[in-house]
């Protein structure tokens, strides 16, 4: 039991310390503006996990504030759509059933 134990530890410290290493790979994207122009680029980057996620963080929130409006009118539509389409299915079944009853 207490090796056991032991190995746990051990196996939780050594995650621990893997995660600050900088051996996980992140595709960076950048924009640059100059006198010149813009160019855009992408770099492979090798970052640790906690830089991972302040990477993915910055992404999915700058990612929310840009397409808030966009889905909600795309869930707006695809509800109206979906009523629709329910609303209709439910008019054919039913005279179906008329049918099959009469």
């Amino acid at each position: 039991m207490n090796s056991k134990f032991v190995l746990l530890v051990l196996c939780v410290a050594i995650a621990i310390l893997l995660s600050l290493l900088p051996i996980y790979p992140l595709l960076v994207e950048g924009r640059e503006i100059s006198s010149a122009g813009e160019s855009l680029y992408q770099e492979w980057r090798f970052v640790s996990i906690p830089e991972f996620f302040n990477y993915a963080q910055f992404a999915r929130t700058a990612w929310q504030d840009s397409t808030k409006v966009t889905y909600a009118l795309l869930a707006v539509i695809h509800s109206l759509v979906l009523l629709s389409l329910s609303w209709f299915a439910s008019r054919g079944l039913s005279a179906i059933l008329r049918r099959i009853k009469g």
